[in-house]
């Protein structure tokens, strides 16, 4: 099965990947918490960007995270937060979270990155 990663900025998610977003979080969540609504996040932080792992045309893995910029000092840094780290059940196991984590930290490190390899 092909895997691929990608990242994509939240204003950009296709309706292929809200769909695809969605089937993920609410396998994991939905009884406990309702549909998922990307604009009332729950279980995991809300993104400013998303790394989606695919395996073949199912979205097997998702990484969120926000830049933010913080003073330390006189200096400004930037930070990301990262949150709605899940990983479908089936992929468990497989080192497909720890890649989309990777992928996410290459992301969050190379500000003004939209693509990442």
């Amino acid at each position: 099965m092909n895997e691929a990663l990608r990242l994509q900025r939240h204003e950009d998610l296709s309706m292929m990947e809200l769909d695809a977003l969605e089937k993920l979080f609410d396998s994991e969540y939905l009884s406990d918490y309702g549909r998922w609504n990307p604009d009332a996040p729950y279980g995991y932080s809300p993104a400013d960007f998303h790394v989606m792992a695919f395996q073949g045309s199912v979205l097997a893995a998702h990484v969120g995270f926000q830049r933010r910029v913080i003073s330390v000092g006189t200096d400004d840094v930037v930070v990301a937060g990262t949150g709605g780290v899940l990983v479908d059940q089936r992929f468990r196991g497989t080192g497909l979270g720890g890649r989309a984590m990777r992928h996410a930290q290459r992301a969050e490190v190379c500000q003004g990155c939209e693509t990442v390899g």
